[in-house]
């Protein structure tokens, strides 16, 4: 979650052709902990979904 102060970089979820995809602008997964796509014909932000893996 984003918050006032993230404990871990968001930078997928801040970029611009991500944005949209982010049901709420304040809860973002953290970089090193979201789920991948494969990239689609190297289209921007494809790769990204917001969801993370949990243990």
């Amino acid at each position: 979650m984003l918050g006032s102060s993230p404990q871990k970089p968001c930078n997928a979820g801040l970029k611009p052709e991500n944005k949209p995809k982010n049901r709420y602008p304040d809860l973002l997964p953290y970089d090193d902990s979201r789920v991948i796509l494969q990239k689609y014909k190297n289209e921007p932000g494809s790769d990204y979904i917001n969801a993370s893996f949990v243990d």
